[in-house]
């Protein structure tokens, strides 16, 4: 009877024993970050994603504790840096700066492309939405949406939009066209400086674009703002009217959002520290202010909100592009 009660006597305190050594050390498997964090953005540096991002980075990299490394991978639309992200080990230690161009316009645009936005991504947070400007030459007559439209019906065919060459510059006038009936022209240029060059000049009418690049020259008088893509005015740009003001354009809303992804299977309480520290540094006035002043506005919305957001601006996107007759493109 001794013998047996000696037996489960230490039976519990070699328990106790190891439970007391293994409870350190499964605190230590379960934090989160120990080591480095690697963010992949899918530009090339000195774009519209490293001055949303770095911000914020410079916050986090005190909050967490940890480094954060910025992995600057331009190409492909984005998706060269995309892809690698959806291949990387789920365990928070590779994340994504994720665009409305790499979520939701890629796989609508382009035929094959290597990732799925919604099944292979984890969404964090957005961290601010950038509105475009619709602006116009001086040269040009009509000064708002009302009369740009009431111009567009009456003389079919004899505006001129300049697009900086991307598929997305293509998408927006189609939407236009699409909600008003309005016959405009297409002018494509090699890159946003040609196109914005030219509007300068008068060799276009009107075009959209980042309301951050035209603001000094719609504030100098050498281009007219007609509106912003946003449902609100930019406190950068308070004299120029939201499209949702006008109520000519339903639904329509021109701006690119920079957000913050992980592979999909991250475990979810990594997923959700990253959105409750993120979403409070994006709500400090240093960033905050910062946006502001960038043309842009600070977002912090949930991981649900995230991903609703790019499965519904998926469907509206392909929907507009096959009511407009356009095709997939080869990657």
């Amino acid at each position: 009877m001794l013998r047996r009660m000696n037996f489960v006597i230490a039976g519990v305190t070699a328990g106790l024993v190891l439970a007391v050594c293994s409870g350190p050390a499964q605190a230590q498997v379960q934090a989160y970050p120990v080591k480095p964090i690697r963010l992949l953005i899918p530009y090339a540096p000195g774009g519209g994603s490293d001055l949303v991002v770095r911000p914020v980075v410079q916050q986090l990299n005190e909050v967490l504790r940890t480094q954060i490394l910025l992995d600057n991978r331009g190409g492909g639309s984005g998706v060269i840096a995309t892809e690698a992200a959806a291949r990387s080990a789920p365990d928070g230690y590779t994340l994504l700066v994720g665009t409305t161009g790499t979520l939701t316009l890629n796989h609508v645009l382009y035929a094959k492309v290597p990732y799925d936005p919604v099944k292979d991504f984890a969404p964090i947070t957005i961290l601010a939405l950038a509105p475009n400007a619709l602006v116009s030459s001086t040269k040009f007559g009509p000064r708002t949406i009302q009369e740009l439209i009431a111009y567009a019906k009456a003389n079919p065919g004899r505006i001129n939009y300049g697009s900086a060459g991307s598929p997305t510059a293509v998408l927006y006038l189609e939407h236009i066209k699409q909600l008003t009936g309005a016959d405009i022209l297409l002018v494509p240029y090699k890159g946003t400086g040609p196109a914005f060059t030219a509007i300068l000049a008068g060799e276009v009418d009107i075009t959209l674009g980042a309301a951050g690049v035209f603001s000094a020259a719609i504030k100098d008088g050498r281009l007219r703002a007609m509106a912003v893509g946003s449902q609100e005015r930019l406190p950068s740009l308070p004299d120029v009217p939201s499209v949702a003001e006008s109520g000519l354009l339903p639904g329509f809303e021109s701006a690119s959002w920079y957000g913050i992804v992980a592979p999909a299977g991250t475990p979810r309480p990594i997923i959700t520290q990253l959105y409750t520290e993120i979403a409070k540094i994006i709500k400090t006035p240093e960033v905050a202010n910062r946006y502001l002043a960038d043309g842009a506005f600070g977002v912090g919305n949930t991981p649900e909100d995230f991903a609703e957001r790019i499965r519904n601006e998926s469907g509206r996107w392909a929907r507009i592009m096959k009511a407009a007759g356009m095709k997939q493109e080869s990657f």
